[in-house]
């Protein structure tokens, strides 16, 4: 069997939507970017190092009966699938935790935060949108909608 790449602070189905689950389970991973994975382990640590508390970190929550089905990966019919979005790639998350996502960003822009692969942010909008795309120069990018 391929081995896939896992989270420390995640499981599978907080990155995917739950048809996608239920047709592949833990081969799910497969479909998600390891940068991708490794930001948000990072990311959820760093959080928890600032504030000197545990923080819960929300991608998807179908799991558990909520109402987050495509923060990360995105398949055709959903709602907001775009074929050329990186979600649709499995290299993005759309996250909401109890800190602010525009404090995160702010964070993350002063370097109290520092992600272990480059990632781009939207600006402008509640929730945490990070993704992994290509990059020639390995920045970090933010930008507005």
């Amino acid at each position: 069997m391929i081995e896939s790449f896992t989270a420390k602070h995640f499981a599978i189905h907080e990155f995917v939507p739950q048809s996608v689950y239920e047709d592949r389970g833990e081969k799910a991973w497969q479909l998600i970017d390891h940068r991708l994975v490794l930001n948000c382990d990072s990311l959820k640590e760093q959080l928890e190092k600032i504030y000197g508390k545990r923080i819960p970190v929300t991608i998807n929550n179908w799991f558990w009966d909520g109402d987050r089905d495509a923060s990360g990966l995105r398949i055709p019919g959903q709602k907001n699938y775009k074929p050329y979005s990186q979600h649709s790639f499995g290299r993005a998350q759309d996250s909401i935790c109890e800190v602010p996502a525009q404090e995160i960003r702010d964070h993350i822009k002063a370097k109290r935060i520092l992600l272990p692969h480059s990632a781009t942010f939207e600006e402008g909008v509640s929730w945490l949108h990070m993704d992994v795309r290509s990059m020639i120069n390995g920045h970090t990018y933010f930008f507005n909608i």
